[in-house]
């Protein structure tokens, strides 16, 4: 379980590499800043033991253009749903439709959430993902207004932002009636 496609911010640039391309007997050894790369299935089992919600974000760009096809996004739907299927508290999200479509497929009990950002608006995603039939929308908080968050639940549709490490930034999407937050400071954040 890793957030960026390469290795380099968590090695301070002394490994580059693109994570999917490492072996697991190999990226389990690297030192990821004081700590390692977790298999999902330990993520869960974490997460399961405190009573967390999880949200899996699976990629659909984990290798340089034109190697990352969809047999090999498939596959990884797979294998989250192996992982996931029958376990509380989770919900799978994509930047990917088809991935979320799939994994609907597998998964019909576990929530899909649609993620999108900014650079995408010209793409309408509020109303593309409501056609998925999507449970929820995984909106860069820029994207987030009182219309949109009232959009999703019309749609009985959960509306989480990221990410938002501000206090300023919390109050405004509480008052646009947001579900969620996704932040890279929980510890400032539960504080």
């Amino acid at each position: 379980v890793l957030h960026d496609l390469d290795l380099t911010r968590m090695t301070q640039g002394r490994d580059t590499r693109m994570a999917a391309v490492v072996p697991w007997s190999e990226l389990q050894n690297i030192d990821l800043g004081g700590a390692r790369a977790p298999l999902l299935s330990e993520v869960l089992t974490f997460a399961a033991q405190r009573g967390f919600a999880v949200n899996v974000e699976m990629k659909r760009d984990l290798l340089p253009e034109g190697r990352w096809q969809w047999r090999e996004r498939l596959a990884l739907v797979r294998a989250v749903a192996e992982l996931v299927r029958g376990r509380e508290r989770v919900c799978v999200s994509s930047f990917d439709p088809f991935m979320l479509l799939a994994s609907g497929r597998l998964l019909p009990t576990i929530p899909r959430c649609m993620l999108f950002h900014e650079g995408q608006a010209r793409y309408l995603p509020w109303d593309m993902s409501a056609l998925g039939g999507f449970d929820g929308f995984n909106a860069e908080h820029t994207m987030i207004s009182r219309y949109s968050v009232a959009f999703a639940h019309a749609r009985s549709a959960v509306v989480n932002a990221w990410t938002v490490d501000t206090a300023e930034e919390v109050a405004r999407l509480d008052a646009c009636g947001t579900d969620g937050v996704i932040t890279d400071r929980p510890d400032w954040f539960a504080a």
